[in-house]
């Protein structure tokens, strides 16, 4: 009697999901607006894309951020507000602001 050989092939599927993050566009900011000697709102529009949770405010002297104002280091803005008041500062001192 011949022995018969039988191959059994196994193949297993492996099924795994794949997330990936949208990250929003940039906000861009605005110009300006409610300036006083001491104070001005912050103005930005949102980025495109997935809606964002929340922005970072930098306000400095500085027109390359090298120092900042104190308070409004990545000042945490939740969305979805687009403005924010910049208080307390110097007459007669250039600010500048990114978010």
């Amino acid at each position: 009697m011949k022995s018969k050989l039988t191959v059994f092939a196994i193949i297993t599927f492996i099924s795994f999901n794949v997330l990936f993050a949208q990250v929003p566009n940039a906000p861009v900011a605005a110009a300006a607006t409610s300036v006083t000697a001491t104070s001005f709102t912050a103005n930005w529009a949102s980025g495109a894309g997935p809606v964002e949770t929340g922005y970072y405010l930098d306000v400095s002297t500085s027109a390359t951020f090298s120092t900042f104002v104190s308070g409004y280091n990545n000042l945490i803005v939740l969305a979805p507000t687009t403005t924010q008041a910049v208080t307390g500062l110097t007459a007669g001192t250039t600010y500048y602001y990114r978010v």
